[in-house]
């Protein structure tokens, strides 16, 4: 099972939280699918041994999605006034995004091609 969705940052329009890899950030069709970062902030997550429980943001919704594969600071409407602005700002594209890739192996310069255009 992924890890858990860490609040970052609070207040009264949005949440910042970091996405664990291995969990998809929303609920899938298939039944089996069930567990993502929308289903866990929607009804809360459930204290453990070390952690204390989150609190469940009914009104939450994502304007961004991470792939399943990828951690990472996600942003999170917490109403929908708040919603709308950040799709807005995202369908817009005002928003900058910065992608890091750790990678494990070893870098062969001569091997290597820019992506670059």
């Amino acid at each position: 099972m992924p890890g858990r969705v860490e609040i970052l940052y609070q207040d009264d329009d949005i949440l910042l939280i970091n996405k664990p890899s291995g969990l998809l950030s929303l609920s899938g069709k298939n039944p089996l699918n069930w567990d993502s970062v929308h289903y866990r902030l929607v009804n809360g997550q459930s204290a453990t041994q070390t952690k204390k429980a989150t609190p469940a943001f009914a009104e939450a919704k994502l304007p961004h999605r991470l792939d399943l594969g990828t951690s990472g600071i996600m942003v999170v409407g917490l109403n929908p006034a708040a919603s709308k602005s950040l799709n807005q700002q995202f369908q817009a594209r005002t928003v900058k995004k910065r992608y890091l890739a750790m990678l494990a192996g070893w870098w062969i310069r001569t091997a290597a091609k820019s992506l670059r255009p």
